[in-house]
């Protein structure tokens, strides 16, 4: 949709309003495993996973889960190794 999105109105809105979902969010999900400054890591969080999901639909070599990337940025946040 993002790529989409400045060409068309509707999509516009569409992610707008999911980009603001995703903000309102973030910043819990890293609170809750105690990462410092969450809000203004949280689009961190956003931009790997959106630049993971395109890049998913472009290339199909992605040799990091979807889950596992946002864990080890977590980890790292919080001063750890990534979990194995």
């Amino acid at each position: 949709m993002h790529p989409h999105a400045p060409r068309r109105e509707g999509l516009r809105a569409a992610a707008a309003r999911g980009c603001a979902a995703c903000g309102r969010v973030a910043p819990a999900s890293l609170k809750a495993p105690g990462v410092p400054e969450a809000e203004r890591a949280a689009p961190l969080i956003g931009g790997l996973v959106d630049g993971l999901d395109l890049r998913g639909l472009a290339v199909d070599d992605l040799h990091t889960g979807l889950a596992e990337a946002p864990a080890g940025l977590v980890a790292g946040l919080n001063g750890s190794s990534a979990p194995e």
